[in-house]
């Protein structure tokens, strides 16, 4: 199964927790666009017909992250900048979890990269 997701893509940061005002426990992601990219992938992968794998199948996914290249840097090759790329599979593992597999270790094989093109997408490949 192959789908794109069209954007930018967001990375799975760290999380915070802090007492706050109210003494109360407060969570905070420091990623404000993780929900939206997240249902963004939950939908591209329903739309291109996935189902979800059940828990005894293993699964491989190939993902390619593209970005566009920033003008002021037209001399890199490869975007050896932020964002990481294991913060970009493990908001892509998470994405997927309950929409191509039920739980992200049955992901056996994962494939990742980061490449620059003409526009921001994500083209995930998702095999059982």
């Amino acid at each position: 199964m192959r789908f794109i997701v069209l954007g930018a893509p967001a990375t799975k940061g760290s999380v915070v927790s802090f007492i706050g005002a109210t003494g109360r426990v407060v969570t905070k992601a420091d990623n404000q666009g993780l929900a939206s990219w997240t249902q963004a992938v939950g939908w591209a992968a329903r739309a291109a017909g996935m189902r979800c794998a059940p828990r005894e199948t293993a699964v491989e996914i190939l993902a390619t992250f593209q970005f566009v290249r920033p003008a002021s840097r037209r001399h890199r090759v490869t975007p050896t900048v932020k964002p990481d790329l294991d913060k970009l599979a493990r908001a892509l593992l998470d994405a997927l979890t309950g929409v191509g597999y039920v739980d992200d270790a049955q992901v056996v094989k994962l494939e990742i990269a980061k490449v620059y093109g003409a526009d921001a997408r994500t083209t995930v490949q998702v095999t059982p």
